[in-house]
């Protein structure tokens, strides 16, 4: 869960009425690795944090008015060990002439264009809408046929070997 750290408190309190706690609290450092950020990718995921909560989504429902994002996937690679897919999708178009295409399916969405990153890579972010989830988002972009490749970032305390 991504959210704007002036909307900790309420969050937490909102979170706390289903006897939920924020865990895992970080800075959400998305901004950093991209070479260029778009206004829209400004305006969302500045002065962020994220945090993991483990229940079911009609618990934190109530919640994601004080959230940017969120996502409910996660994968146990083994004990103590995991990665849990991030907001945000990383992908390369296979014609860069192509941009557009994939920001008009992004817009029906409501998936958003965050900047560019290293190696001609392209930044989306799913934000609460409910329409939109970063692992099956990274999916209907890469099955556009526009893309080389298309993945949601990982987090959590688990590594790609």
């Amino acid at each position: 869960m991504v959210y704007k750290a002036d909307n900790e408190e309420k969050l937490k309190e909102e979170l706390a009425k289903n006897g939920l706690s924020l865990t895992n609290i970080t800075l959400h450092h998305t901004q950093t690795h991209l070479d260029e950020v778009s206004e829209t990718g400004r305006q969302l995921l500045s002065d962020c944090k994220k945090a993991t909560i483990e229940t079911d989504y009609r618990k934190i429902k109530p919640a994601l008015p004080y959230v940017v994002g969120w996502s409910y996937y996660y994968r146990w690679l083994e004990e103590d060990r995991e990665l849990i897919p991030s907001i945000v999708i990383s992908l390369r178009l296979k014609n860069e002439n192509d941009q557009t295409k994939l920001e008009k399916l992004a817009e029906k969405r409501n998936v958003h264009f965050i900047g560019s990153g290293s190696f001609d890579t392209l930044e989306f972010v799913c934000t609460k809408d409910p329409k939109c989830n970063p692992l099956e988002m990274a999916n209907i972009f890469y099955e556009s046929g526009l893309c080389e490749f298309s993945a949601p970032r990982f987090g959590g305390p688990g590594q790609f070997d």
